[in-house]
């Protein structure tokens, strides 16, 4: 019994059929993935975040990010509660080596008084 030949149209029609459904899921499991990701993201505390936003873009090691404790005396919940006139401002600075290259990051923040 001889094979029937393939034909290469029908292949192709089945393979973008099935390409069809598959985009708009693959599309779907993205946004769900990046949303738990951007969530995650904003539970962690603000000094891994910090450490971790920083090696990135300064392209140092985690432990060479020293990130200051953010203070508490201008929080609106803080006693005595209510508004302070102030907020702080992250200042961030970097120590560079002889050839100019980052060693370390230093994030500190600097009181503003309203």
């Amino acid at each position: 019994m001889p094979d029937k030949p393939i034909d290469p149209a029908a292949l192709e029609a089945s393979s973008s059929s099935s390409f069809d459904v598959m985009l708009p899921l693959l599309g779907i499991m993205a946004m769900v993935i990046g949303l738990l990701c951007w969530i995650i993201w904003g539970f962690l505390p603000e000094s891994f975040r910090d450490s971790a936003w920083y090696s990135v873009e300064y392209s140092v090691d985690w432990d060479q990010v020293h990130v200051e404790k953010f203070p508490t005396d201008c929080a609106w919940g803080h006693a005595p509660i209510g508004d302070k006139g102030c907020h702080y401002q992250q200042k961030v600075e970097t120590l560079k080596n002889d050839r100019g290259v980052i060693t370390d990051v230093f994030v500190t923040w600097d009181k503003v008084v309203e």
